[in-house]
């Protein structure tokens, strides 16, 4: 069987095994959402929480996936979230995967931002002294020490940020993922983000913390309008329009009494 397959057939088959990347980033970078979805071999997954990324998710373990880019949140997680980090970092890296681990966006607390970069460095640490066989598909990019930032990390030419669940600016997400791609360029072949269609004076628009009721608009959910919320918002307004008449009504019998 060995003597019917060519080389090159096969390095091509193998070429296109583990092809994909699986960027993992907090979601104050959610509006990379829309950039990368055209990016072919990539497939972008935006977690709140560590819990998030959980072995059920079976799409985030794809055999087809060669290259993991997990980044680190900009706080610190809750008490116990770090267990289902650590239970996907084995996944991966069974599944024959490579890990990036890069730092996120930095937030005003500085020193929570880096207890998360030393936390996940201790937990892959203590996870690969029972399995050294999987260390060379890890690379670590994240800070070594506490005021130290590489000047290369996607983290670094990003401002600070002071509300760190509010989506950042789609100019500074794309500057992360572009200095992302030059500090793993030895790594990972990247493709380049589409030019955004947007205009740059919506750049800081549709902030995902704002209520219905202060956006005067329905959600928005993934490209649509939210049917239930819309159905909820036209009830309400029937509600009120009967209100009003039967208040009108009132005030017109009481009118006619007093005559």
């Amino acid at each position: 069987m060995a003597t019917k397959i060519s080389w090159p057939t096969a390095r091509n088959s193998i070429g296109k095994e583990h092809r994909k990347i699986l960027l993992v980033i907090p979601d104050n970078l959610h509006r990379l959402k829309f950039a990368a979805s055209s990016i072919k071999d990539m497939k972008v997954f935006f977690y709140r929480q560590f819990r998030e990324i959980h072995l059920k998710k079976t799409d985030l373990f794809d055999d087809n996936i060669g290259h993991v880019i997990l980044v680190m949140p900009s706080v610190e997680p809750k008490p116990g979230s770090w267990l289902p980090f650590v239970h996907a970092v084995s996944m991966w890296l069974h599944c024959g995967t490579r890990l990036y681990l890069i730092a996120g966006p930095r937030s005003t607390d500085e020193n929570s931002w880096y207890r998360v970069c030393h936390q996940a460095r201790s937990d892959i640490i203590g996870f690969l002294d029972s399995h050294p066989e999987l260390l060379p598909r890890v690379v670590d990019k994240l800070p070594v020490e506490s005021g130290v930032v590489d000047l290369t990390s996607p983290c670094f030419p990003i401002a600070v940020l002071e509300d760190p669940s509010a989506w950042i600016a789609e100019r500074h997400a794309r500057m992360f993922y572009e200095y992302l791609t030059r500090q793993l360029a030895p790594f990972i072949v990247f493709e380049k983000l589409p030019s955004s269609s947007c205009p740059r004076s919506h750049g800081l628009t549709g902030a995902p913390s704002t209520s219905a009721g202060e956006r005067g608009y329905p959600a928005v959910k993934e490209g649509r309008i939210s049917k239930n919320c819309q159905r909820r918002r036209n009830q309400r307004k029937k509600r009120s329009e009967a209100r009003a008449a039967m208040h009108a009504i009132e005030a017109m019998k009481l009118g006619d009494k007093t005559e």
